[in-house]
This record gives structure tokens, sequence and C-alpha cells, in this order.
């Protein structure tokens, strides 16, 4: 990565003061309600929605290959909300890893959500999937009902044994599945996941993330330190209750975090894999980099009214 001096001198500097300060403007998070309130409104209202229509679709679509409801060994998760000019990428890098992975002798299939965005992504999908050799079924709810509820629309009319979780801006590389794959078969692990290479829109690698095996107890007192884009036990996750709907009434972008730290108090043993997996995208609207201290403040007690006194996070 490169970068000019007196710009990575000033992001060494903020990095070292913010810890200093983090916890001054943390105690007075909640008094500041001003930070929060549009996106509260607008959580709230798409909380409302999700528990209204998040239950069943109203439009569906399959491809010819996805005819018959034969159960799949691993299920490709795309979820899609006004990302018409990414979603293309993704679905193509996943149909690349579920060929490798019917070369093993599994069978696989994608399931894409369009949580009506309204810019054509749902008519995109239909086309994508028609010309799609492997299995693919397509899913809208008749109103926006997020990320969270986007995700349980489709696990909890899944059939197959994993499910992959892959956004409509990332990347699984052609061996992802397999690798994945084979490590929760040998470990009999819930979940499975590896390091991701960051990239920018212009292309500058930034590192990797979820380059680390599970550390529970990192977790519960520093952060996360794991992407979504992870392979899981289908079954589990059901009888888990999936994504945390409850969350949507706190923050958004944070929904990951919670069910990392509901596998690892469950015990659920979950697997790493060192070699890369997948290409995740760094983009200026990403939700990681519009959080606020309000929000944050609310999660973090969320957390610890919900999985304390563990959570410590602050």
């Amino acid at each position: 990565m490169t970068m000019n001096l007196p710009r990575l001198n000033l992001l060494n500097l903020l990095l070292d003061l913010f810890p200093r300060v983090a916890y001054l403007w943390l105690r007075w998070a909640d008094r500041w309600k001003w930070l929060d309130a549009g996106g509260e409104a607008e959580r709230l209202d798409q909380y409302a929605r999700a528990k209204r229509y998040g239950r069943r679709a109203a439009r569906k679509h399959r491809n010819k290959a996805a005819a018959s409801d034969d159960a799949l060994d691993v299920e490709v998760l795309i979820t899609v909300f006004k990302y018409k000019d990414y979603v293309e990428q993704a679905v193509t890098s996943a149909q690349e890893a579920l060929e490798a992975l019917r070369n093993h002798g599994w069978r696989g299939g994608i399931a894409l959500v369009e949580d009506c965005g309204g810019d054509g992504s749902w008519e995109l999908a239909c086309e994508l999937a028609d010309a799609s050799p492997v299995p693919m079924r397509l899913l809208q709810p008749a109103k926006n009902i997020g990320l969270t509820g986007a995700r349980n629309l489709a696990l909890m009319s899944s059939r197959s044994k994993a499910m992959f979780v892959l956004d409509a801006d990332n990347k699984v590389y052609p061996e992802g599945l397999v690798n994945l794959w084979q490590l929760m078969q040998r470990e009999h692990a819930t979940a499975a996941y590896g390091p991701l290479d960051v990239l920018t829109t212009t292309g500058e690698s930034m590192g990797w993330v979820s380059d680390r095996p599970p550390d529970r107890q990192w977790m519960m007192t520093e952060g996360n330190h794991i992407d979504a884009m992870a392979l899981f036990d289908t079954t589990v996750l059901q009888r888990a209750g999936g994504w945390d709907p409850q969350l949507l009434k706190h923050c958004w972008g944070l929904e990951d975090y919670e069910l990392w730290v509901r596998l690892m108090r469950a015990n659920k043993h979950i697997a790493f894999h060192p070699e890369p997996v997948g290409q995740y995208l760094l983009k200026d609207d990403s939700m990681a980099r519009t959080m606020n201290p309000r929000t944050w403040s609310s999660f973090c007690a969320y957390m610890r009214a919900k999985h304390s006194p563990e959570f410590q996070v602050s």
C-alpha cells in the first residue's frame, strides 16, 4: 500500500490518540440524540417492515437448473440493495466457486435476495439467473426489510446443508467454497472462514480482514475480527434464529458481530482456513465507516444486556 508521508503521519496520530479519548465521547454519546435521530427513525421503520414482510417473499424466480427441489450441499446467499453495478461480479464469482465444488462431487446453488432497491437489480438478477448453469433462486420481499431480514428470508427457506454469505459487492475465490466446505466437514464445525483480501474501489490493496483464528476473549473485550463472508451449517443457523432482528432497533452493520458472539458463547466450533477465500471491497459508504458514537454505545449496551457479563466492549 502506497501513501504519502504527511497523510501517513496524520493517520498514525489519529490511531494513536483515538483510544485515549474514545471513553470521553462514548461517555456522553447517549445524550447526543441528534447524532442518530434520522437513522433511528429509519431503522425502526425498517424493523417494522421486516416483522411484517420478512417471513415470505412477494416475488420469486427460479432458473431451470433450480427447477427441482433437491437439497444442496452449499448455497451461496447474496443480498442486494441498490447494488446493480456490483451484483453481476458477485454472481459470477459464486458460479465459478460452485463449479469447482461440483468438480469435487458436491452440489451447490445461489439464493439471491433483492431487497426492493428499485434500481433494476431484480430484473438484472433474473437475467443472470436464467443464463446461469448453476441452480439459482431469487427472492424479493414486498417492502425493504434490511440486511438482517433479507438474509433470514433466504436462510429460513433454504434446504442446503451449508450456506455461504456473500455481500453483493464482494467476491468469493474459485477454490474458496471447496476449501471451507472440506474444512467444515473435516472438523465437524458449525462455521468456517478464511482471510479476505481488502481492496478499495480504485484497486488499492488494504491488507486483509478475517485473517486470524477465532478468538473468543478478543471478541468479548476488544471487538469483532471476523467478517460476514463465511460458511455456516444451515440447520444450526436456522435453529439459532439466524441473524438477530432485534439488533436493528439499535444499529446497522453489526449483526455479524452479534452472531459470532452468540455462536462462541454457545461453544460452537468455528474453523479457520489460513489462505484467502475471497475479496472484500472497501467503499466510502460502507456501514463500518458510518458508525457514530451514539449507535455504537447503543450496540454495546444491547450486547451487554444480552451476553453479559462476558461481553465487556465499550
